[in-house]
């Protein structure tokens, strides 16, 4: 299970979250203004027994609309980073969740389940309450249905790894027109900042984890770590395990990026690993260079292209 939340964000948003002495705020949203048009439609089969919809309408009429943030199990999606990071510029904080939920406790916390059909689930539990007409059936349709129009999202997001937090209407205060909820920053585990974030960016967010408190990492992209990876103040390495950030098991000697699980026994990474004797070997084999010194590389290349295009 996740420890931990994760929210991506632009430098703009990370100064406006923490307006508040003690507080960071995250903004909310209601069901009807997420991204995605089509979650709304993946609760129920509209193409049921026409009597079962009007039931379902008339029972449960229209979603009730509780606000809602949005968060990722990972800080190390290169998508999210991407779309919701400011282009990798911006900030993630990390949030201890277990925290989240002792100051909210109204608070209701999962993932979101991706799928592209209708949950077949809530077909028999529509059944079941039209037929026996009994309260007990129809309240844990309500319950089934809202938990389904909360946490379920088309595949094609599934790159995200969303978890969301629904919270109650009392929890959330309204700042120029926006839903916010605020926590206390004792929740706040770490600042992360991007791998293409400015210096000015870079040093605004060890202020900021400074003043709260928490930890502080750089988001750096490597030459043969599979996956992104973070270097915390004092310049170690770290690495998100599925769960956790934790310190690397090993690290490069020379450039302290961590060694992926293939190369555990090297004490260099495979770039680092590269001596002398390689490179000069690699020189002696490459054929380019054998071309170039006869001045006959870029006859070569245009023949080649040609070929390659089909015009010869």
């Amino acid at each position: 299970m996740n420890k931990n939340l994760y929210k991506y964000m632009e430098p703009r948003i990370l100064d406006a979250s923490l307006v508040r002495q003690g507080f960071i705020g995250f903004k909310c949203s209601k069901p009807e203004e997420y991204n995605d048009p089509y979650e709304l439609f993946l609760s129920v089969d509209t193409n049921v027994d026409t009597q079962l919809l009007a039931f379902y309408r008339d029972s449960l009429g229209q979603l009730p609309q509780y606000p809602t943030s949005c968060f990722s199990r990972s800080p190390v999606v290169v998508p999210m980073w991407a779309h919701y990071g400011h282009a990798s510029r911006g900030f993630v904080i990390e949030i201890d969740e277990k925290m989240l939920i002792d100051y909210c406790s109204e608070a209701s916390v999962d993932d979101v389940e991706y799928t592209d059909s209708a949950n077949k689930d809530l077909e028999g539990l529509l059944a079941r309450a039209f037929v026996t007409c009994k309260p007990r059936h129809t309240f844990f349709l309500h319950k089934a249905v809202l938990h389904s129009a909360y946490f379920t999202k088309q595949s094609s997001w599934s790159y995200e790894k969303e978890r969301r937090v629904v919270f109650s209407i009392d929890s959330i205060e309204n700042v120029d027109g926006n839903m916010i909820a605020f926590l206390p920053t004792s929740c706040v585990k770490s600042i992360i900042a991007g791998a293409k974030a400015t210096d000015e960016s870079i040093e605004k967010g060890r202020r900021y984890s400074d003043y709260i408190g928490c930890g502080f990492y750089t988001s750096k992209i490597g030459k043969s770590y599979p996956e992104k990876y973070l270097v915390s103040g004092d310049n170690s390495p770290h690495i998100f395990d599925g769960s956790d950030i934790v310190s690397a098991k090993s690290a490069c000697k020379q450039c302290l990026e961590p060694i992926p699980e293939v190369r555990k026994n090297s004490k260099l990474c495979s770039w680092c690993a590269i001596t002398d004797a390689h490179a000069e070997s690699a020189t002696e084999n490459n054929v380019y260079r054998f071309l170039d010194h006869a001045d006959i590389l870029e006859r070569h290349i245009k023949g080649m292209e040609d070929i390659w295009s089909g015009k010869s």
